[in-house]
Order: C-alpha cells, then structure tokens, then sequence
C-alpha cells in the first residue's frame, strides 16, 4: 500500500513495456505488442471525451487558471459504431515516453488499441444508467484505468475517468495545450515533513473536483443517473474516493484501491464502503486504514490479494508483464479476473440492489483474497 506510484516505479513500468530496446524506427514486426484485456459484458462500448471548466474555483495548482479538467466517459452503445479510440493521444503518449524513457516509440500508448468506439450512439435505460468515477493514482494519466472502464460499461454503468489536472504526467486539452505535473514539482520541493500535508490537499482537492464533475456529467451526458453514483479510485484516487464521499452525499458507494489515506476519516461514514488492497494491505500495514475502517458505520470489507502489487489496479499490472516486466507475483490476466469479480459485485449490489454473494466471505474461486 503506497500513497503514489513513485517516478522509479512509472520509469521502470513504461520501459518494461517494450524491454527498454525499441525505437521510433523500429520495424513493425519488432513493435511491442500489447493488449488491454477484452471485456466480458454484454453490450459494447462507446467513449467520449469532455472538456469541462469550473469558473467558480481556481486551479489549486497553478496561479490565475479556473479549474479544468478533462473527462472519459466510457459507456454501454447501443451498437458498435465509429472508430476504435485511441489509449492517449499522441502528444500525451510522446510526453510520457519522453520524459520516462525516450528511446521507446513515442507512439507506445497512442497506438494500444481499445475495446471502445469513439462516439458510438449510447444505450439508453428509463431513468438512466448509473454512474462510476475513476480516479487515477499519482502521475498517471486517467486512461491508465482503461480496462476496469470498460468492463463497468460493458456491463451496463456509464464510466467517468478524471484527469486532475497538473497532478498527470500529461494531458492534452481540445485546443491542443498540453499541461504536465506541475503538482510533482511543488511535491519535490518539499521537505518529506510536508509530504503528508501536501498529499491531504491532493485528496480534498481531487473530492472538490469529483463533486463538480458529477454536476457537469447531470447536466451534460443524459444517459446517466444522477442518484445512482459510485467512485473507485487507485493510491491517492483511493484515499480522493473517501475524502470525495465525506464531502458530498451524493457519492452513493466507493473503492479504496490500495491507496493510504490522506487524511484519515475522522468522522463516521454510513455508506457503502470497499478497501481493496495488495497482500501487505493487512491490518496493521497501514495506520490509517486501521482507524479509517473503524469509523464505517454502514456496509465494508477489507480485501487483500495475494500475489497482487500496488500497480495490479491499474492497466500498468497487465500491460508490464506482456513484455517480460511483472509488477506483481499474479499473472496480469488473474489480476485483471479478480478485481472485475470483486468490484462488479460491489457495484451490482450497490448501485443496482443485487445481492452478490462473493463479497460475504471467502470463495474457492478466489482463494488469493483474504477478507480481513
């Protein structure tokens, strides 16, 4: 359990994608090759992408900007129209490779296919379609939750992934800006005194993000429920998703992906809680999470997996590994299995009022998860 995935561990991430060799010349047969796991749902997958400004808060960040952010939204389609998307765009996929390892292709990431149409037409539902916010860890881009968004959408949910803006490594905007980390470089121009500080304003500013964009998303993607509102979040999206949930009532249920929670819950929470960690997120691992968990007064679990790693919750887990660099001792592909049946069943029950037996207590076709 880590508050970030460290510069070390995204270095070491992106170069194992294609063993640290390839080049922007490399021949075509000698290209990575990587694949996001299909989803298993019923209905394919439309994406959009949204630009949305909040003219009523400044950028905590960067002086003399409004907050905005960019926004995928993933979806059920009504049939499998338009183009493949893109994993990033190409600025973003330079930017990333560039500062991480510059002799990979600089296309790396804009080039990995989807499993989602760009603008495909939306299913419609009476009432809409329940809604769940992504929120990536430290540094990662919001595609980096591709996978887990588009399994939620095949499944029926309308999937929202935030960039929080100058806390990504890159994000490209419509008018083709591109903004970086600017939040890393205040961060290492801290002592590690002020770390804790700094990362308790990432998660209330991440939750203040999140609240308005559950408003945009009611005012501008029809398809969704407003009533219906889940969060997930991976390390400081994790620790985002319960600081987001004590600020605004709206957020109906939400997932801790193995993130240390900055700050602690200091008050008692009610509504349906998950914290879903890696094999050292046990009691006692984490002070935080202990005192946290106590304060759930409504439904919780507390899951740890064996075999998984910090970087299994998200696309890094699989994608690492297809090129002989593991993040975890789990093969990618049983990862990818767990935490759909785990956080699936979350949502079905929480969102959807279905029961889901899976999550009252162990299960042999799961022995790696320990309930805690």
């Amino acid at each position: 359990m880590r508050t970030t995935l460290t510069v070390v561990l995204t270095t070491a991430a992106l170069s194992g994608l294609v063993g640290g060799s390839a080049s922007a010349g490399t021949p075509a047969d000698q290209r990575p090759t990587l694949a996001l796991a299909a989803p298993t749902g019923p209905f394919p997958v439309g994406r959009a992408t949204r630009h949305v400004v909040d003219y009523q808060r400044p950028d905590p960040w960067v002086a003399n900007r409004r907050r905005e952010l960019m926004l995928t939204v993933w979806y059920p389609a009504a049939r499998p129209a338009g183009p493949v998307a893109k994993y990033t765009t190409a600025k973003e996929s330079e930017i990333l490779v560039r500062q991480f390892s510059p002799e990979l292709p600089a296309d790396l990431l804009a080039t990995l296919p989807t499993h989602a149409r760009t603008n495909a037409p939306a299913r419609t539902a009476p009432g809409g379609l329940p809604l769940v916010l992504l929120s990536p860890g430290w540094q990662l881009p919001r595609s980096s939750q591709t996978g887990l968004a588009e399994e939620f959408a095949s499944r029926g949910y309308v999937v929202a992934a935030i960039d929080h803006t100058y806390e990504s490594t890159a994000v490209e905007f419509p008018d083709g800006r591109v903004t970086t980390c600017a939040a890393c470089e205040q961060l290492a121009a801290l002592p590690p005194a002020e770390h804790e500080a700094f990362f308790v304003r990432v998660s209330t500013g991440r939750a203040a993000d999140v609240s308005f964009v559950i408003d945009a998303l009611k005012r501008g993607f029809p398809a969704v429920d407003g009533k219906r509102v889940a969060m997930v979040g991976h390390s400081i999206g994790g620790s985002a998703t319960v600081a987001a949930m004590a600020a605004d009532r709206r957020i109906a249920a939400g997932v801790n992906m193995d993130g240390r929670l900055s700050p602690p819950l200091t008050r008692q929470l009610a509504r349906p809680v998950l914290f879903f960690g890696e094999q050292r997120s046990v009691p006692g691992g984490a002070i935080e999470w202990d005192a946290s968990y106590r304060q759930l007064t409504g439904w919780r679990r507390w899951l740890s997996v064996r075999g998984m790693g910090h970087e299994s919750f998200s696309d890094l887990g699989l994608l690492g590994e297809q090129l002989g660099m593991p993040m975890q001792d789990m093969p990618g592909r049983r990862s990818v299995d767990v935490q759909r049946a785990y956080l699936t069943a979350f949502l079905d029950q929480h969102l959807r009022g279905r029961a889901q037996p899976i999550l009252d207590g162990p299960s042999n076709d799961f022995a790696e998860v320990t309930f805690q």
